[in-house]
């Protein structure tokens, strides 16, 4: 009995507060409010069963990968330090906006809109003052759609072919709004998922999955009448 008593102060002592602040140091111990580690990240990487990380007010602007999990009875806190507001987010701000045209301001991004599905789900996101919003592009998409887009939000093409050169006209009557020449030389994307109507004695064409990117020219006006 003796021994066991002996034996809890000295595992409770190995229960370390760490701190994270946004004017602390990665360098710093980060055991004390005075040298505070800067980034949540750290504190995860250091932190064993039992430990705690109080994290002062405010956004981090980071990932954070616990290096380790808790145990029974010994879990890793994660803590605003005096119930301040803290906020880590995976977004980054943009510098450098300047004005292209009218409304239009634009600035350099290290990532592109990189779609992976049909439905246009995309790997990343733009937020302005707290509204998601989509890369300029043609047709546009609505910032409150920007999760999703329909049939009704893409352009139609007229027409198809085999594999090779063919010539689609697309029908849009936003396209009588832009200048001529607006799109030459650009690339288009299209989804390559629609079925085909089969003539009389033969069998329905099979579906395509993925996306085709092709080299655009485009006539105008290419509008309904």
């Amino acid at each position: 009995m003796s021994l066991f008593t002996a034996l809890v102060p000295s595992l409770h002592a190995a229960n370390i507060t760490y701190y994270v602040s946004p004017n602390g140091s990665d360098s710093n111990p980060g055991v004390s409010l005075d040298k505070p580690f800067r980034t949540t990240q750290k504190c995860a990487g250091v932190t064993t069963p039992g430990d705690t990380c109080l994290i002062r007010g405010g956004v981090y602007r980071e990932t954070v990968i616990p290096a380790r999990s808790g145990a029974v009875g010994a879990p890793i806190v994660f803590q605003a330090y005096q119930n301040k507001v803290v906020i880590i987010s995976g977004n980054e701000v943009i510098a450098g906006w300047t004005s292209y045209s009218g409304h239009v301001y634009r600035a350099a991004m290290p990532w592109s809109l990189k779609v992976r599905t049909p439905e246009q789900i995309t790997d990343n996101q733009l937020f302005v003052d707290g509204q998601m919003m989509v890369e300029a592009r043609w047709s546009n998409l609505l910032p409150e759609r920007s999760t999703r887009q329909t049939n009704g939000d893409k352009a139609r093409s007229d027409g198809v072919g085999n594999v090779g050169q063919y010539t689609a006209t697309y029908l849009d009557s936003a396209l009588g709004a832009l200048p001529a020449g607006l799109f030459d030389g650009g690339k288009i994307t299209s989804p390559a998922t629609s079925s085909a109507l089969p003539s009389a004695g033969q069998r329905p064409a099979a579906r395509c999955a993925g996306w085709k990117t092709a080299t655009l020219a485009m006539c105008w006006p290419c509008v309904p009448t």
